[in-house]
């Protein structure tokens, strides 16, 4: 065992070409400009987190508050010039924790805005944070340039990458996947005519290959992108696959580019020509002690070392916590956010209605939801049954605001969708008063419609 350790560490320490991450810095850092603007363009400062009255807020992140529209942009400018910076190599350590720390505040301020890759962005900064990358393609004055990096710093990103393939995977092992077809077969059903891919899609092999095909690439990345021998053929297949989900899905943005990049983090600086490249000499025939290459620190300070390890340790430990949980993992999305757990399974509203009835009158109205949330929210509400208790519970303090007797009003939800291909479920019992229904996530969720 200790020989074995002394071979990983001895590998994980050994120089490579620092020029791998440097690209990838930059190209990371463009896509983040491009991010932000799309932020920016999509207004979700006022119709994201302004004008809606309420917000899903996740358990242990209540006290994170809601600053004013001026703060929100600040923040957004901010998040704009530290992408800037990140793809300039130019104060890049701050770039890295400015970017990650407000991509992190939008991420946990609303439930309902939660995305796998908005997830991987935050990550991907705090590790590049560790790294040399801005010492590579950067424009930074350097008096001695650093030749190489240990191979840890390449390694670091390049094995978060493989966290997301891999738990993906993990994540289609269920009956829907395997032997249903589903969401894939539901997705394919619902692309136009018109769509390039449809004649081809549209067929029993199109969705078993699409199907399958997935599952294998995403279990098999490990094999394919680390083991040099089948390396060079592998990215082939990983290449058209972010190509096709680019066109295939809406609701992820310029993710598939940045796994796209994330590619290069697989090979070494040799084995890239356009990266490779000789250190010239002077026309005097002398290297200066400032203009010559040094090679970049062999020793990793201790506190960085631990860092990174119970990084890893987190990811690889905290996706699991959804087995150990009662409720159905994907049905109720409980335990399957920052897990890596994409694109599982479909589903649509076919009716979102919260009915508040007095009960000494028997009046019911029903609650102009629009009014209070956004259509993302809305989405929410059949997506996780604790956001539709939530959402009751506003509803109820908006009434006490009105009349000091909530006591004599129940409200109850009429929420059905389709999942998964399976039309007109139910997803929380409609006769539950959801403003005073009470839920533990230890314990199944007694006013759950499961099947």
């Amino acid at each position: 065992m200790a020989q074995f350790i002394s071979k990983v560490v001895s590998w994980l320490t050994a120089p490579v070409g620092g020029r791998v991450i440097g690209m990838f810095r930059m190209l990371f850092g463009i896509l983040m400009i491009y991010q932000v603007f799309y932020y920016i363009g999509s207004d979700l400062v006022m119709d994201g987190f302004i004008r809606p009255k309420f917000h899903f807020k996740y358990e242990g992140f209540e006290w994170l508050p809601l600053f004013s529209s001026t703060i929100l942009y600040l923040i957004l400018f901010a998040m704009a010039v530290a992408a800037i910076l990140m793809s300039l190599g130019l104060l890049f350590r701050w770039a890295c924790w400015v970017f990650a720390t407000g991509q992190a505040y939008f991420l946990l301020s609303e439930k309902a805005y939660y995305n796998n890759h908005l997830y991987l962005f935050v990550l991907v900064c705090i590790l590049l944070s560790f790294t040399q990358a801005d010492e590579f393609l950067s424009v930074k004055k350097q008096s001695k340039p650093i030749l190489n990096v240990p191979r840890w710093q390449q390694f670091i990103l390049s094995l978060q990458i493989l966290i997301v393939y891999f738990y993906g995977g993990i994540a289609k092992l269920t009956h829907s996947w395997l032997f249903e077809q589903e969401p894939v077969r539901t997705l394919v059903d619902s692309l136009p005519a018109g769509y390039l891919l449809s004649p081809v899609l549209k067929t029993p092999f199109g969705i078993g290959f699409l199907n399958y095909g997935g599952l294998a690439l995403d279990l098999l990345a490990p094999l394919f992108l680390l083991y040099r021998p089948v390396r060079k053929w592998a990215v082939v297949p990983f290449v058209l696959f972010h190509l096709t989900n680019s066109t295939l899905f809406d609701d992820i943005g310029v993710f598939p580019f940045v796994m796209l990049a994330t590619m290069f983090l697989f090979y070494e600086e040799k084995e890239l020509p356009f990266l490779s490249k000789q250190e010239t000499v002077p026309k005097s025939g002398k290297i200066t002690p400032a203009a010559q290459p040094v090679q970049g620190p062999s020793v990793t300070p201790a506190g960085i070392r631990y860092a990174i390890l119970a990084f890893f340790l987190f990811q690889l430990l905290f996706p699991f916590r959804g087995f150990f949980l009662p409720n159905a993992l994907d049905y109720t999305t409980i335990g399957n956010r920052f897990s890596w757990r994409m694109k599982v399974d479909t589903r649509s509203p076919e009716k979102t209605e919260y009915i508040v009835t007095n009960q000494d009158t028997g009046v019911k109205n029903i609650v102009n939801i629009q009014k209070l949330i956004n259509n993302h929210q809305m989405m929410l509400l059949y997506v996780d049954p604790r956001a539709s208790a939530q959402f009751a519970r506003f509803v109820l303090q908006e009434m006490s605001r009105k009349s000091p007797e909530v006591s004599m009003y129940s409200i109850r939800a009429n929420i059905q969708f389709t999942y998964n291909g399976k039309t007109g479920l139910i997803f929380v019992d409609p006769e539950t008063d959801l403003s005073r229904a009470t839920y533990n996530v230890f314990e199944p969720i007694p006013w759950l419609k499961t099947y």
